[in-house]
């Protein structure tokens, strides 16, 4: 069954099927096929040959497929067999992984030449080595791998070429063995290659050479599954950190493999030497050979690595392990039924639990190996499965070791163990392993190309194939039935018009505009086949086409259908705009002319029609849903139009009330309209600013709407447009106006309407300069000089405005040009003074000619001039304005601004000379080494004169048209702004940069200017800075002084052409207690500071007898008596620096006295006293308490200005930034 199942599916037979399908259709089909009447496969000779190639090429394919797979195999064999290794100088161990790697190819080289030639399986579905399966055997050295593979059953078809020497040696697998059956390759690696324990660094180097070997040479799929072998006599003496050692060798070894291979690969555990477990061969002693070759394991459902971690494989093995160990459980009667011996009974039942005992230590095992996580795939553990390969060794009892461990007895020795039987090894390779060799994933890319060459050769092939036989197939079919599917169609597209055409209105039998609902109908008809417009199909052109006779009925069908279901639906959407449409009136206009044009009553524009109504529905039939019934309206509609017309009764009460509607609009409106869409107009250029402004305008000039300077104005107003365009398309906007008078029931020809004409012509000028004025007034109000925003930027805008290139003249100059259309291009050769020439065409373009020329011609004739000019049409008096006049009227003050009158300069040139001079100024200051200076100098009127140039801009403002002299006055602004601002960023930074620094380090955290401060500021520094012709009075007078009002108490700030200088109130305020500590410590230009004052006791506290107080060396001693004043001064004549005080007699636990040293001595007394005022300021009362003793003096200041005021000095802090 499986030989016949193998030939029905095997390549070759499916294929020869296809080509044998291939030629029965040629064979019984081919005669009825006709090309352009011949029919070339009628005789049998000719049919036989084109049978015979479909065969030959099916040959040629299966041989070229034989010959690929040939050539793969020997390839690769070849590959394996010469590929040497190559070593890397540098390492040292370079030598040695070479020798070990050459020796992995060296067990192949005996068998190369029955490779080379050798198929396996046998029968039909014989495979090349290629083809076959490769499965890599893993595992610790004694494992078992080897006894396994020699003892699984399977048939080695090369053992008697090669002798059998490989198959005996089973004493240890030095590199690798290859092992080939009639099913798969197996690969028997040694085992040193997944411990790495001898030679670490050797053996981790070969094995992955190793993986690199498969992969090279195969790889698609370098192996198709690993069957990776524990010894379970192993397993059950290892300690737990020999058994989790041994696990993440074999797992490091799985992740090894699975990143060189490229895929996931299926792992199949097989637990060796079952047979050392105590009591195997005694409990499966009676199976027979087909028993023996049983599974005994378990075989997981496929792991796709999408699940939950708790749906991994591994997590299933425990419920598993049970259900093996119960069913071998249920054998254990029988078995002891079937011994006689006592000792074998024992074993057999104990067995059961011999197994289970080793499911906490597999359990861990393949935990550590297989167990999820999320940083890194698992291996695909596909099963699990007990083996035994024969019955050598001592076997393990684990239940009496651990019983006997416990009681400190001996340990058990069983018998050890004979025979060659292998146990669940045939079926589980077999049909187990290598029935699901496929199930390993593919490398992705390469499997994609290949399966996209082979897929797009077979499909181009059997498309081929299919097409040849189809098209004559079709061919004949489709006649066939050409003539019943035009009589269907035909019927279907009645019955489904037959509700569209059948409402009760008169004529036209429709009573609604739902276009949608006859488009379905409309193809249909147009779609019959040989029918409207429907050229022979190719597929039909086979000689059998039957279309020409059906097609003139078809095309007679659609056209009855688009004049009773389309024509009146457009005529009733017409008229739904002319009902809805009357308040747009251009709209209404072509609403009713497409109209009238259908009911006959004008003559028929099929393309305005057609687009007329092509943009109706694209209107009410909006967006993508509805594009294609959109296109196959059009279609439609241009098939009505195709032929004569029969006229649509019109609604006559509805024309009239469009018609009122239209008289209602000014025609000359609708006459601008069609002048602005005329193409000649479309297609003038633009004026740009930016093009007219020179090169420097985007520097000096922006839009504050926020458009950009390349926007400019249609050409429609320009001078040009004007002259080259307007004027010559005026009469013939106004003739096609009259001509289409009909669609106004108004005449279109005769005198009347050429009199029409003329005046319409006027109209239409009108509107057209009054919207050239507007434009022209939006663009000069939408155009501003940049802000001037730092010396630097002002230097040079106002160096490009007023040069020789100036945007502001190129640009306002400019203007003045497309203002000025008066004259025209034709009069500007005439001489000054004479009346201007006409413009070719239209009563506007020659009155002025057209009087002078009637003047003289009458003048020398002699007849009644009147009465002739009368008749001809010609007047006679003097020429009125030239039709550009109004512009020039409504822009004289900008021209006269840009060019002058009456001889005298223009205002334009003066505004930018004195933009020039303010320029220098600034330019001069921005360049000044003393920046400082000359701003402060510009400033003040020292230098420069900049604020006499910023008022006469100022000034002359008032005699500028709107906007320009909003623009000019800006620039003033905007000067004197910059000026201020940059005196002031200068005067900050002289002041940050000269005073400032010693300014804080003179007096920062020290006494005065901070009352708790034990360091003193020292008279050197704080002259230097306050005395008269002081950093800080110096700084004042040279940079703030003509800013300051100094009238008023506390002083202020004061503006300086008309802009404020915009420094806080609080700076001034500092600079002024500065002013004020100079006043009052260095009187009459001191240069030191000095205080001459007058104290005098006034009262002393009765526990003491007198008060002594020492200043500099100036006694003052009271004992109650007279108070007498004392003059002193400080710092006093001795220079001391210090002070004391003292009371009398000392009082036992109170301080006598106190004593302050320091230039400032005399202060930090007043301060640790109570210093208060009176009403007069050069006056005071001072109390100092030493102990419980007290002592009142009065100070009288030798002025006004006195440092005895509250916090004259302690208030005093440097500016950071002015």
């Amino acid at each position: 069954m499986k030989t016949i199942l193998s030939v029905l599916t095997s390549r070759w037979f499916l294929t020869l099927v296809g080509a044998l399908c291939l030629a029965a259709i040629v064979w019984f089909l081919g005669p009825l096929v006709a090309v352009a009447g011949a029919f070339p496969l009628e005789d049998p000779t000719i049919r036989l040959a084109v049978v015979f190639g479909i065969l030959l090429v099916w040959a040629l394919a299966m041989q070229w497929s034989l010959y690929r797979h040939r050539s793969a195999n020997d390839r690769m064999v070849k590959a394996l067999a010469t590929a040497g290794s190559r070593a890397d100088k540098a390492d040292p161990d370079a030598d040695a992984v070479g020798q070990e790697t050459d020796q992995l190819r060296g067990g192949l080289r005996e068998a190369l030449e029955q490779l080379r030639k050798a198929r396996f399986g046998g029968g039909w579905g014989q495979r090349y080595l290629y083809q076959l399966p490769w499965y890599l055997l893993i595992g610790a050295p004694g494992a078992g791998k080897t006894t396994a593979l020699a003892n699984s059953g399977l048939r080695f078809p090369l053992a008697p070429e090669m002798g059998r020497a490989a198959l005996r040696n089973f004493g240890g697998t030095r590199n690798c063995d290859w092992w080939f059956t009639d099913d798969a390759v197996l690969i028997d690696t040694a085992g040193r290659y997944v411990t790495q324990d001898s030679q670490p660094t050797i053996d981790a180097k070969v094995w992955k050479n190793f993986i690199g070997l498969l992969k090279r040479h195969r790889p698609r799929q370098p192996v198709n599954g690993i069957l990776l072998a524990v010894s379970l006599s192993d397993l059950a003496v290892w300690s737990e950190a020999e058994r989790k050692g041994h696990a993440e060798q074999l797992k490091l070894r799985l992740k090894e493999l699975r990143g060189q291979v490229g895929a996931r690969v299926p792992v199949y555990v097989l637990l060796t030497k079952a047979d050392l477990i105590a009591g195997f061969a005694e409990f499966f002693d009676d199976l027979s050979r087909e028993e023996r070759e049983q599974v005994w394991g378990v075989t997981f459902p496929l792991d796709d690595g999408k699940g939950k971690d708790g749906d991994a494989p591994v997590h299933r093995f425990a419920v598993e392990f049970d259900l093996l160990t119960n069913r071998i459980a249920r054998r254990v009667l029988d078995r002891v039924h079937a011994e006689s011996d006592i000792q074998r009974r024992s074993l057999d039942t104990l067995f059961p639990a011999q197994i289970a005992a080793l499911k906490p230590a597999l359990t861990d095992l393949l935990g550590v190996i297989f167990e999820p996580n999320r940083y890194e795939s698992s291996p695909l553990l596909r099963g699990v499965y007990l083996t035994s390969g024969t019955q050598d060794g001592q076997p393990v009892d684990r239940l009496n070791e651990l019983v006997a461990g416990s009681f400190g007895l001996d340990r058990p020795v069983l018998p050890a163990g004979s025979g060659g039987r292998s146990f669940f090894l045939t079926r589980t390779l077999r049909d187990v392993v290598f029935a699901e060799a496929g199930l390993v994933g593919l490398d992705g890319g390469m499997e994609r190309r290949r399966r996209l060459l082979r897929g797009g050769a077979m499909l181009a092939m059997l498309l081929v194939g299919l097409g040849l036989a189809g098209f004559w197939a079709n061919s004949f079919t489709n006649n066939a039935a050409l003539v019943a599917g035009v009589d269907a169609a035909a019927a279907k597209a009645a019955a489904e018009l037959e509700p569209l055409t059948t409402a009760p209105r008169s004529l036209t039998k429709v009573d609604d505009t739902d276009f949608t609902a006859i488009v379905p109908p409309l193809n249909t008809l147009r779609a019959i086949p040989a029918g409207w417009a429907d050229p022979p199909p190719l597929e039909m052109t086979g000689g059998l086409y039957q279309g020409g006779r059906l097609g003139r009925q078809s095309g007679t069908v659609y056209d009855r259908a688009l004049r009773t279901a389309l024509l009146p639906r457009v005529f009733l959407r017409l008229e739904e705009q002319l009902r809805r449409e009357r308040g747009r009136p251009e709209y209404l206009f072509q609403a009713l002319k497409v109209y009238l044009m259908l009911a006959g009553k004008g003559p028929l524009d099929k393309a305005l029609v057609s687009d007329w109504m092509a943009l109706d529905w694209l209107a009410t039939l909006p967006g993508p849903a509805y594009e294609t019934a959109r296109r196959d309206l059009r279609l439609h509609l241009d098939a009505l139009l195709a032929a004569p017309l029969s006229a649509l009764p019109s609604d006559e009460d509805l024309v009239e009330q469009a018609r009122v509607s239209l008289t209602r609009y000014p025609l000359a409106e609708r006459g601008f309209a069609i002048l602005r869409d005329r193409p000649e107009i479309q297609a003038l250029s633009d004026w740009r600013l930016v093009d007219q402004a020179g090169p420097l305008a985007g520097r000096v000039l922006i839009r504050p709407s926020g458009k950009p300077l390349s926007d400019g104005v249609p050409g429609l107003y320009t001078y040009d447009g004007f002259h080259k365009a307007v004027l010559p398309a005026l009469p013939k906007v106004a003739k096609a106006l009259v001509e289409e008078n009909w669609v106004l029931g108004q005449p279109s020809s005769g005198p009347q309407a050429l009199a029409s004409a003329q005046t319409l012509e006027k109209g239409i000028l009108a509107v057209y300069l009054d919207r050239y004025a507007r434009q022209w007034d939006e663009v000069l109000g939408d155009v501003v000089i940049v802000p001037l925003r730092g010396l630097n930027q002002a230097a040079d805008v106002l160096n490009s405005l007023s040069g020789p290139q100036s945007p502001l003249k190129l640009w306002l100059t400019a203007m003045v040009r497309e203002t000025t259309l008066a004259p025209g291009p034709q009069d500007k050769g005439t001489a000054a003074g004479g009346p201007a020439a006409p413009v070719a065409g239209g009563p506007l373009a020659g009155v002025a000619q057209q009087a002078q020329a009637a003047e003289k011609a009458l003048d020398a004739s002699g007849t009644n001039a009147a009465y002739l000019a009368r008749l001809a049409g010609v007047s006679l008096q003097p020429a009125g304005p030239p039709p550009g006049q109004p512009i020039n009227d409504h822009f004289q003050p900008l021209r006269t601004l840009v060019q002058g009158e009456n001889g005298a300069p223009p205002k334009l040139d003066e505004i930018l000379k004195l933009m020039g001079d303010l320029y220098q100024q600034i330019a001069r200051a921005a360049n000044s080494p003393d920046q400082n200076g000359a701003l402060l100098a510009g400033l003040s009127g020292a230098g420069g004169d900049r604020g006499a140039v910023i008022a006469q801009l100022r000034g002359l403002t008032r005699d500028l048209p709107a906007p320009i002299d909003g623009m000019v006055a800006t620039v003033a602004q905007s000067s004197a702004s910059v000026s201020v601002g940059g005196a002031r960023a200068q005067i900050n930074k002289a002041w940050q940069s000269t005073v400032l620094p010693f300014c804080k380090a003179a007096l920062d955290n020290r006494f005065p200017m901070v009352r708790t401060s034990p360091v003193d500021v020292t008279n050197a520094d704080f002259a230097r800075l306050f005395a008269p012709g002081g950093m800080i009075d110096q700084f004042f007078n040279t940079n703030l002084r003509p800013f300051v009002d100094m009238t008023v108490t506390p002083w202020a700030w004061q503006k300086v052409d008309q802009v404020d200088l915009g420094i806080a109130p609080v700076v001034l305020e500092q600079f002024e207690r500065a002013a004020r500590i100079r006043d009052s410590l260095f009187p009459a230009g001191a240069t030191a500071p000095k205080v001459v004052f007058e104290i005098t006791p006034v009262e002393l506290d009765a526990k003491a007898t007198q008060v002594a107080l020492d200043v500099d060396g100036q006694m003052l001693i009271y004992q109650h008596g007279p108070p007498r004043p004392q003059v002193m001064k400080w710092p006093g004549a001795e220079g001391t620096s210090s002070l004391r005080l003292g009371f009398g007699p000392p009082l036992p636990g109170e301080p006598a006295g106190l004593s302050r040293q320091g230039p400032w001595a005399l202060f930090r007394f007043l301060a640790d006293g109570t210093l208060e005022t009176t009403p007069q300021p050069d006056r005071f009362t001072f109390a100092v308490t030493v102990g419980t003793r007290k002592a009142l003096f009065a100070i009288r200041a030798d002025s006004v200005n006195n440092p005895f005021g509250k916090n004259l000095m302690e208030n005093f802090r440097c500016p950071t930034a002015l």
